[in-house]
C-alpha cells in the first residue's frame, strides 16, 4: 500500500507540475521524490536547498581525532573512532579527508542528531 500511494503521488506531481510539502520522518519512502529539502530547528529554518546540493556537501568522516576546520553538525564515538557529519563540506588540497557521502535519513539523522554549527 506504501509504494502504492509513493507512486501515485509522483505520478501526480509529474503529471500535474505540482508542488507539494511532505512531512515525514521516514525519509527513505521520500528520497526519490523530493527536489528541495527545508530543515527546521526549533521553528527556524536552518536549511533551505535543492536534495542534490545538500548530498553533495554532506559528508560522514571517521576520524580518531575531531576534525578541525570544517563544520561538524554531528559527532559521536564509534568503536574507538569518531564519526563526524560536516556540512557544508568543501574539498580541500591541504587537508585531504576520504569522505562518505550521504542519503536523505543519514543526513536528516545527522541535522536533528547535533546541534547545527556553522563554525
Amino acid at each position: 500500500l506504501r509504494d502504492l500511494f509513493r507512486i501515485a503521488i509522483q505520478e501526480r506531481i509529474e503529471s500535474s507540475q505540482l508542488g507539494i510539502i511532505i512531512a515525514t520522518q521516514d525519509a527513505l519512502d521520500i528520497e526519490g521524490l523530493v527536489d528541495r529539502i527545508v530543515i527546521l530547528n526549533r521553528g527556524v529554518v536552518i536549511e533551505d536547498s535543492p536534495y542534490e546540493k545538500i548530498r553533495s556537501r554532506c559528508v560522514k568522516v571517521y576520524s580518531e581525532k575531531e576534525i578541525k576546520g570544517h563544520p561538524v553538525i554531528f559527532s559521536r564515538k564509534w568503536e574507538g573512532m569518531r564519526e563526524q557529519y560536516i556540512y557544508p563540506y568543501q574539498k580541500s588540497e591541504k587537508e585531504p579527508l576520504e569522505v562518505e557521502y550521504l542519503r536523505l535519513p543519514e543526513i536528516l539523522r545527522a541535522f536533528i542528531g547535533g546541534e547545527y554549527d556553522q563554525n
